[in-house]
């Protein structure tokens, strides 16, 4: 038994991070822990399994936010696609780091405190039983997640894990970057159930590579589709997601989700400008400044196009389009980058149905006849959707109609004057410039919370094959403004012609550099060079188990956990399967496997 567990301070589990087996291996360590020590002759069995939990909570720790973790695993494949944090096939290490940690801040803000349904029976056996988390690493968890509101002091740290898959994460005072890993095939000696379907199996059994997250540390992103995230490649068996260091993360198929480019920034209260007329009717029907519109953002004008009257708002537009007798609106829809568009009649006209059309860049995009028996419409008015394609500028028409579409109709008044929205809009938490795009994450962006950091994202297509490329960016704001940040990027590498398949460079708004390969394969880390690299090492295969600023591992049963604003590391030493041994040393100096000293077993 002694020499099974120090197999897993050695190489970590076959079955990493599997879904849904690592709660059970977690309950076999604590029933270990648990009952080994009632017989003396087995208590260091119950050091043993106490030494594998630890080194897990430092696992969980350094690649979690808010309880919420996107690690690498192997089984089962089939919960690869699976996005949601808190649900029942989410990494199987989230209800028990709830228990050991008590960190359930983000579980409240985003699930309402609710765990899974299925998580009773593990949390309810971990919290009668004996065995809880160094207090050196619970520290080392909690001081990210209650920083923001108490005011501990932090310290930003990079950390990768290599075992037959890969992990990396950097975890900075406002976000997590979670790396996707690598696809691993089966090893055919391993396999559960060979011979009861071992086919199924072994596609069961293969490891999945995710997509790499950024995630931050406020109430955004109970699924990992929320995130700002690289895909990677579009094939399970060629994604390999390994591009993380410190502020960066490259590869395959970045994206940044509608969510994000659909938010607003808050302008100051009250209104700067004054609403009046038709206009303010509508306005006022929408809830004012507290509604969907927010605050004017400029005067009521007239329209370049046709005899309207408009005035633009903090999400959107209302028109008055006197040759139709029409009052329109539209709005940036909430959640997504789509625009709501509503009509109404003023006076005299009632129609049959009414003709929506929509351009984009002067492009036309599409048209939608909306009958009057519709649910969204009547006779004297409607609404409809407008489905947007990326970012540009769209002109939105509408017109009413008698007869029946495509048939014998007529449309008397024509088109009104048109709506003009560009996407992103004015004040919203997105810049789009070119290839760039480049996403507020601090506070006033539709009233969440400050996250306290700037992304940049860079999308292109790929030389070769049905895919884009690109890189991640990020930038903790300091005492810049998003315009700011993206004058320093765009200054620094905007003329910088960037390559899938080969080696690129980023330069950093802090004057350094990195290089980097978003193609890479599976024994790549796609980090060619950086500046502020934390590692002395550039080769993957060269990793140990656990190597950065907070679990060090030599792959022989030494592991070292450091804390370094409490000054002390655990020190786990299993090198000798027989004399299981672990303490808390004092953080005098750099403290890993390789200077240890005399700490050592007997």
């Amino acid at each position: 038994m002694l020499q099974r567990l120090q197999g897993f301070l050695q190489s970590d589990f076959h079955e990493y991070n599997a879904r849904p087996y690592a709660r059970l291996s977690m309950r076999a360590l604590h029933n270990l822990a648990e009952y080994a020590q009632i017989d003396a002759t087995q208590r260091p069995v119950a050091d043993a399994a106490t030494m594998v939990l630890d080194y897990l909570a430092a696992r969980f720790a350094a690649s979690s936010n808010g309880l919420r973790r996107a690690a690498t695993f192997r089984r089962h494949f089939d919960h690869r696609s699976y996005g949601p944090f808190f649900g029942n096939y989410s990494d199987e290490e989230t209800w028990w780091g709830a228990t050991m940690f008590g960190a359930t801040q983000k579980l409240i803000e985003l699930r309402h405190g609710r765990a899974d349904w299925g998580s009773g029976s593990d949390m309810g056996q971990l919290a009668i039983g004996r065995y809880r988390v160094n207090d050196l690493i619970v520290d080392l968890l909690l001081r990210h997640e209650n920083a923001l509101y108490d005011g501990l002091a932090q310290t930003n740290y990079f950390q990768t894990y290599r075992h037959e898959g890969f992990e990396a994460y950097y975890h900075s005072n406002s976000y997590l970057i979670s790396s996707g890993g690598i696809y691993t095939p089966l090893t055919g000696e391993y396999v559960t159930g060979a011979g009861h379907g071992a086919e199924s199996f072994e596609h069961d059994s293969l490891g999945a590579a995710l997509p790499t997250v950024v995630m931050p540390k406020w109430s955004l992103g109970k699924d990992r589709t929320e995130l700002i995230r690289i895909d990677g490649h579009k094939d399970d068996d060629s994604r390999f997601n390994n591009c993380v260091g410190p502020n960066f993360a490259c590869g395959l198929n970045p994206v940044v989700p509608d969510d994000l480019q659909g938010r607003f920034r808050q302008g100051p209260r009250p209104c700067a400008f004054a609403v009046a007329g038709l206009i303010a009717d509508k306005w006022n029907q929408m809830g004012a400044e507290k509604g969907v519109f927010g605050c004017p953002t400029t005067a009521e004008a007239n329209s370049a196009e046709g005899q309207g009257r408009f005035q633009m708002f903090e999400r959107g537009e209302i028109l008055a389009s006197p040759g139709q007798n029409m009052v329109l609106a539209a709005f940036y829809k909430s959640g997504s980058n789509d625009i709501a568009v509503e009509w109404a009649i003023t006076t005299r006209y009632s129609y049959d149905f009414f003709n929506v059309r929509w351009d984009k860049d002067g492009v036309n995009l599409g048209q939608w006849a909306v009958q009057h028996d519709d649910p969204n419409a009547s006779r004297t008015g409607g609404n409809w959707t407008v489905p947007t394609k990326g970012n540009g500028k769209y002109r939105i028409v509408v017109e009413g109609c008698d007869g029946r579409p495509l048939s014998n109709s007529e449309c008397r008044q024509g088109f009104s004057a048109p709506l003009i929205l560009n996407l992103p809009g004015f004040g919203a938490c997105t810049i789009v410039n070119g290839a760039w795009t480049f996403v507020d994450m601090t506070a006033g962006c539709d009233g969440l919370p400050d996250a306290g950091f700037f992304a940049a994202v860079n999308v292109l297509p790929c030389e070769r094959d049905d895919c884009k490329f690109g890189f991640i960016y990020t930038n903790e704001k300091e005492n810049d403004t998003l315009t700011s940040f993206e004058e320093k990027v765009i200054h620094n590498n905007g003329f910088t012609t960037y390559v899938s398949d080969g080696v690129n460079q980023f330069k950093k708004n802090d004057g350094g550099a990195v290089n980097f390969k978003p193609r890479h394969d599976a024994n790549e880390l796609g980090i060619v060079h950086m500046d502020d690299w934390p590692l002395n090492t550039y080769d993957m295969e060269s990793l140990r188990l656990a190597k950065g600023d907070v679990v060090d591992a030599d792959g022989k049963g030494c592991v070292v956990i450091t804390n370094q604003s409490l000054h002390k590391a655990l020190f786990l030493d299993f090198r000798n399967w027989e004399h299981p041994l672990e303490r808390v040393v004092p953080l005098i100096n750099i403290v890993n496997c390789q200077n240890v000293g005399g700490l050592t077993s007997p």
